[in-house]
């Protein structure tokens, strides 16, 4: 695991290292410290075309 720096205020990336396989997350973060959003690529065929391909997945954070 790694982190990177994305070059926005608030906002975080961490690289996941599984054997050969990596997935970036960005974490969005609140000026409380809490976090707001994540999201990161997946492989799926939800969009409109149906084709398989990369694309974001993730969702807001709340109710703590």
């Amino acid at each position: 695991m790694r982190w990177e720096e994305t070059g926005e205020p608030n906002l975080a990336r961490v690289v996941i290292t599984h054997g050969t396989l990596e997935q970036a997350i960005e974490i969005a973060v609140a000026e409380n410290g809490r976090p707001r959003w994540v999201q990161f690529q997946r492989w799926s065929d939800a969009n409109p075309e149906k084709q398989w391909r990369l694309q974001p997945s993730g969702g807001y954070l709340d109710d703590f």
